[in-house]
């Protein structure tokens, strides 16, 4: 069984092709950092597309596949699973004001609910 489950940071936005998307990120490790690319099918593709963007923190969950090129090993993962645990935030970006509650709101009570 080869199952690898991977948490980090995308590198760049997914790129689409065909019915394939593809980005990396980073993962964090004792002794640094290692990039492993992040390629995914269908459905998950499409999420990837709409929903990932550059810096999301995310979970692959997926295959692992390592192949030796010009004597440099390249780390990937096939993904069947992606969750977006959402963007880091900057001190760049201005905090949402918070509403104020609305003025025609009506509190209820448990007693006052019919179930």
């Amino acid at each position: 069984m080869n199952t690898l489950i991977l948490e980090g940071r995308t590198t760049k936005d997914f790129i689409k092709r065909n019915d394939m998307a593809y980005s990396s990120i980073a993962v964090k490790r004792q002794n640094g950092t290692m990039f492993v690319d992040v390629i995914c099918f269908g459905k998950v593709a499409d999420y990837c597309v709409s929903n990932v963007a550059k810096g999301s923190r995310i979970v692959a969950e997926g295959e692992l596949n390592i192949v030796e090129k010009d004597g440099k090993r390249f780390v990937s993962c096939s993904a069947k699973n992606i969750i977006n645990c959402g963007r880091k935030e900057t001190t760049d970006e201005k905090p949402q004001a918070q509403s104020e509650p609305k003025e025609d709101m009506v509190d209820i009570s448990d007693d006052d609910l019919p179930f």
